[in-house]
């Protein structure tokens, strides 16, 4: 870009050495005493402390109308459907919204529950409660033996086999007296093949 200005003579708009915008001389003064330093600075308007009194009146008609400019900026909240901020405006309560006087009825868990009620109360005696299927106190349930536990000698004549009316019908009795065969080997097959 400079070899294109070179040769010419360009005025960049320098002001002359001799003017100085900037105030570099020590003239300054302080003249500000220590209750004026305490109270706000002489050269800005409007700081430091009035002599005057507030007028509350005013005060809040201006925070009244500040806080209407922000309302009226910002927006609705979502918390002004339900009855404000505090639940006390009325004007802005949700007409599905229930009150703060509104109880809800909760049901027990079912580990909170008395299950015993159905049955007769806790200890058996109510019997307004008593179950309709359920059977009373004095009830004894008779419970068949195991197999392992049944007496089977009462079919064959009693345990000694001397009680003749429980004989049982193909059971011989004890003066029976089985002859066994001999065995094979005990045979004498010569005797048996001479006749």
């Amino acid at each position: 870009m400079w070899k294109s200005t070179a040769g010419r003579d360009i005025d960049a708009g320098i002001a002359p050495e001799g003017d100085d915008d900037w105030e570099t001389d020590p003239d300054f003064v302080n003249d500000v005493n220590e209750q004026e330093q305490r109270w706000g600075s002489k050269t800005v308007a409007g700081s430091g402390r009035s002599a005057a009194s507030i007028d509350m009146q005013q005060l809040r008609e201006e925070t009244e109308r500040a806080d209407a400019e922000k309302k009226q900026k910002d927006g609705p909240k979502s918390s002004h459907g339900y009855g404000g901020k505090f639940g006390v405006e009325k004007d802005r309560i949700d007409k599905c919204a229930a009150t703060w006087e509104h109880k809800e009825k909760l049901e027990k868990h079912a580990s909170q529950k008395d299950y015993s009620t159905g049955f007769g109360g806790k200890f058996g005696v109510q019997s307004d409660r008593v179950d309709k299927s359920a059977v009373g106190w004095d009830h004894v349930e008779k419970v068949d033996k195991h197999e392992s536990q049944k007496d089977y000698s009462a079919g064959f004549g009693g345990k000694f086999g001397v009680q003749s009316d429980r004989v049982d019908k193909s059971a011989v009795g004890w003066d029976h007296l089985e002859a066994p065969q001999k065995h094979e080997s005990q045979l004498d097959h010569k005797v048996l093949a001479d006749p």
